[in-house]
């Protein structure tokens, strides 16, 4: 475990010095589902891809994103819905209440990471935010339930959430994030791609809703 550690402590550091371009893997708990989410990261665009359970069925879904654009395509593999669709970043809305989230940093200045702590009337928050050469300021406003997403967006930040704490008031866990990989490479436009054989639908209300 301990060399594990070390591994990641080296990998962030260096990939802090070199800049980003690559695969970044997390665990995300939200709501009581378990998700598995992996981020490719290009120069000016962004894939997350999902994978989540439905009953028995292993569902995947990839949101799909450039640099400058108000369109979000997203791609999923369902039984029922098989095909990609597009979603207008003026659509997009949040259930939960981070408008009023104020957070403080907490710098450690022998880490290359930096905690932010925050609350509001509904929720305490802790996230964790590497020293990594990404910019996720122009993508924020497509992942309003992301808590690190709404920090990125408020304060100007760059870097990656590595882990990321949202519990209401009496200490119940709403949602968490931990980074559980990071892979340094050149991604090909394939990855940012549509898939061969999946035909455009009308945009529906999937399963799960990041």
């Amino acid at each position: 475990m301990k060399t594990f550690l070390t591994f990641l402590a080296l990998t962030f550091s260096s990939l802090a010095i070199a800049g980003f371009e690559g695969i970044i893997t997390t665990e995300v708990l939200n709501n009581g589902t378990r998700i598995s989410t992996t981020w490719f990261i290009g120069k000016d665009r962004l894939k997350l891809h999902m994978q989540y359970k439905v009953n028995e069925d292993t569902i995947s879904v990839d949101f799909i994103l450039s640099k400058g654009s108000d369109v979000m395509t997203i791609v999923t593999d369902s039984k029922g819905y098989k095909g990609y669709s597009f979603l207008e970043k003026s659509t997009i809305s949040s259930e939960l209440n981070f408008e009023n989230l104020a957070f403080k940093n907490h710098e450690n200045k022998d880490s290359n990471e930096t905690k932010y702590q925050g609350s509001n009337n509904k929720y305490h928050c802790a996230i964790w935010i590497l020293d990594l050469d990404i910019d996720l300021f122009d993508y924020a406003p497509f992942f309003k339930a992301d808590p690190a997403f709404h920090l990125i967006a408020n304060h100007r930040l760059k870097g990656f959430p590595k882990n990321s704490l949202l519990t209401n008031h009496n200490g119940e866990l709403i949602y968490s994030s931990t980074v559980t990989n990071i892979l340094h490479q050149k991604l090909p436009e394939t990855d940012f791609e549509i898939p061969n054989g999946f035909k455009k639908r009308e945009l529906v209300e999937l399963e799960y809703q990041k």
